[in-house]
């Protein structure tokens, strides 16, 4: 962690008809019907896993190992086309930021 601030990156994809946010520093992750569906439940996983964390007396995402290496890999192929930078505000917590990379289907992960 830097400073007052703690970088995400998110690997949202689409699969089933469903969106998939993984986080890829985290192994963190939730879905939706739709990719705000998905954003938003990505955001309430990561204030509920804060929250849980403080109430046990631990850092706030210390323990959680990063993604599988299969998502840092489709990443690395969607980051080189299209990477959006979006703050987000986390109460009680310094704000944390998340970079998307959206992947289709057809990203490799089945």
């Amino acid at each position: 962690m830097v400073g007052p601030f703690r970088y995400l990156s998110v690997l949202f994809i689409q699969r089933d008809g469903f969106w998939v946010a993984q986080s890829l520093e985290l192994d963190l992750a939730a879905q939706g019907r739709t990719f705000d569906e998905a954003k938003h439940a990505f955001e309430q996983t990561l204030i509920g896993q804060i929250m849980l964390d403080k109430r046990a007396g631990r850092t706030p995402l210390d323990h959680l190992p990063p993604a599988p290496e299969r998502y840092w890999e489709v990443f690395r192929q969607v980051a080189l086309k299209s990477v959006a930078t979006e703050p987000m505000a986390v109460p009680d917590i310094p704000p944390a930021f998340m970079v998307q990379a959206i992947a289709s289907t057809n990203a490799g992960l089945r």
